[in-house]
């Protein structure tokens, strides 16, 4: 079954027969609005992130750990900077998974440019220090 997925909004789906169900119990799809449509960007893009990731942990039992595959909401062609995609991104999954106590949970970002996924991954190790 096809679903439409509106501007804002996020569905998370189970990853099918493909290579993907091998690594991850659930994805992540999103159409984020466009950065200069938001009055407040950074805001609204960190609720976003917090919102994707609550739907997408949501849909499988307690007790179990995990695996989701998200892409870097905002960093494409809608027009948010990346290095704030990053930085939000990286806050928002050390917070969700610090509140939320789901440390056994893996969060795997897709972006196709190695140097964002490098820059990432830095960010994310910067946040979790700062934690």
């Amino acid at each position: 079954m096809q679903q439409n997925v509106e501007v804002g909004q996020e569905v998370s789906t189970g990853p099918g027969g493909s290579r993907l169900g091998q690594e991850y119990d659930q994805i992540m799809h999103t159409v984020p609005p466009f950065y200069k449509h938001r009055e407040e960007p950074e805001q609204y893009l960190a609720t976003y992130n917090q919102n994707a990731l609550s739907l997408s942990f949501s849909r499988t039992g307690s007790g179990k750990s995990v695996r989701v595959a998200c892409p870097l909401i905002g960093s494409s062609s809608r027009g948010f900077p990346t290095d704030m995609a990053m930085r939000i991104a990286a806050e928002e999954s050390m917070q969700w998974r610090d509140v939320k106590g789901r440390k056994d949970d893996t969060l795997a970002f897709g972006t196709p440019d190695e140097s964002v996924a490098s820059s990432l991954i830095e960010a994310i190790e910067q946040e979790e220090k700062n934690g």
